[in-house]
C-alpha cells in the first residue's frame, strides 16, 4: 500500500519535474535477451536485479552518493522517494516542497532532496537529481523505487529465483513475450494516466470485476472495504476476522479484516475459496482532505492492491510494451492466511 502523489491545492501540477532525471535510467541494454517464437522479435535484457524477499517486502541493493543502501521495490508507488529515515542516515539535504503525499495512512507533508548519484545495478541517475522526501512513513528503508523508474521497460518478477529483470522488446508486436512458457496466462494492463505509470489489471472476485493495482510494495493483497461490501462481505459478516492494523504513508492506521470468498480469477486462472484481506484503502485520505479526489481513470480508484503475495506465487511479466500481464503459477498459497506480519 504505497503513496499516491497529490498536489497542494494552491499549486500547479509539478509531478513531472521529479521524473525527468530518472527516465534515462534503464534505457541502455548491456546484454542480449531471449528470442521469442516470432521470427524477428528480440527481447533484450536491460538489467537483472537480485531481490531479497523480507517478509513479503522486496528489497534491492543500490547506493546513494556512493553509500550502499537497501531500497524497497514498490510498483504501487507513483514517484521514487527518499524516506525521512534515509535522509538522516545518508546525510542528505532537505528542502520544503509544495507537494503532499497521499496514501492509505492519509496525508503526509513532503520535502525535497538532491542526490549527486543514485545507482541501481549498472545504472545511475544524472548528476544532482531531485527526489521527494516522504515524512510520516512506516517504511523502514531508505529509498522507495517506484513506477517512474521501474516502468520505463517491461519488468519480470521471478521471486522463486530471487530476481527482477528489466526487458526491452524490438519488433515483437503481438508475440508472446513470456519466453519461459508460451502457454502462460495473460490479461490486459492499463496505466493510471499519462503521468502516472502504475499498472492496473481487472480481476474477478465472486464473479464481479475488480480493478486491482499491481503493488509490489504491499506485503499482502488487500480488497477495499467498499468493494467487499458490494460482494456481500462486511466486518460484521459471519467468519470475518479482524487481524490488525494497516498503514503506509501518513499518520493513520486502519483496521484490517480477513474473510473467505467464493473465488478469485485473473486471466484464465481461477482460485476457489481464497482468503482475502479487507481494508478501507482510501478512508484516511478522504478524512484528511475534504476535497480529496484523484479520479485516476475513468474507472475510478483501484478497488484492490495485488501485492507481493501474488508476485511470490507466480512468475510475472508486466509487458508494458504490449499493455499485457503474463503469469504462470509457481506453487504455494496465492493469498496466505498468516496474520502475524505487519501491513504496509
Amino acid at each position: 500500500m504505497r503513496i499516491f502523489l497529490n498536489h497542494h491545492r494552491s499549486q500547479r501540477p509539478r509531478i513531472g519535474i521529479f521524473g525527468i532525471s530518472l527516465f534515462a535510467l534503464f534505457l541502455s541494454p548491456y546484454s542480449a535477451g531471449t528470442e521469442t517464437d516470432a521470427p524477428h522479435c528480440k527481447y533484450a535484457s536491460l538489467a537483472t536485479l537480485p531481490i531479497q524477499n523480507v517478509r513479503n517486502q522486496l528489497i534491492v541493493h543500490g547506493s546513494i552518493n556512493g553509500k550502499a543502501t537497501d531500497m524497497l521495490l514498490d510498483t504501487g508507488a507513483q514517484i521514487t522517494t527518499v524516506t525521512n529515515l534515509g535522509v538522516e542516515k545518508l546525510g542528505l539535504p532537505m528542502f520544503h516542497s509544495q507537494l503532499t503525499t497521499i496514501g492509505v495512512g492519509g496525508e503526509s507533508r513532503t520535502y525535497e532532496t538532491t542526490v549527486d548519484e543514485m545507482a541501481l545495478d549498472r545504472f545511475k541517475t544524472s548528476h544532482r537529481s531531485r527526489f521527494l522526501v516522504a515524512m510520516n512513513s512506516s517504511v523502514t528503508y531508505n529509498v522507495i523505487v517506484a513506477a517512474d523508474m521501474l516502468f520505463n521497460a517491461d519488468i519480470e518478477f521471478n521471486l522463486a529465483d530471487h530476481y527482477v529483470k528489466l526487458l526491452e522488446p524490438t519488433n515483437c508486436d503481438d508475440a508472446v513475450l513470456a519466453y519461459w512458457d508460451k502457454n502462460a496466462s495473460e490479461a490486459p494492463l492499463s496505466e493510471i494516466s499519462s503521468i502516472d505509470h502504475r499498472q492496473v489489471v481487472t480481476v474477478e472476485i465472486n464473479g464481479q470485476k475488480i480493478r486491482a493495482l499491481i503493488d509490489s510494495g504491499a506485503q499482502y493483497s488487500i480488497l477495499n472495504l467498499a468493494a467487499a461490501a458490494r460482494l456481500g462481505i462486511t466486518p460484521e459478516s459471519p467468519g470475518v476476522k479482524k487481524v490488525g492494523l494497516g498503514g503506509g504513508f501518513g499518520a493513520h492506521m486502519t483496521e484490517v479484516w480477513i474473510s473467505q470468498f467464493d473465488n478469485f480469477a485473473i486471466g484464465d486462472e481461477l482460485v476457489k475459496n481464497p482468503t482475502l484481506r479487507i481494508m478501507d484503502l482510501w478512508g484516511a485520505a478522504q478524512s484528511d482532505m475534504v476535497n480529496f479526489s484523484r479520479d485516476i481513470s475513468s474507472g475510478g480508484d483501484p478497488e484492490m492492491l495485488l501485492g507481493a503475495d501474488f508476485l511470490s506465487a507466480h512468475r510475472v511479466l508486466l509487458a508494458l510494451s504490449q499493455r499485457r500481464i503474463y503469469f504462470t503459477y509457481n506453487g504455494g498459497a496465492l493469498f496466505p492466511k498468516e496474520v502475524d506480519a505487519p501491513y504496509h
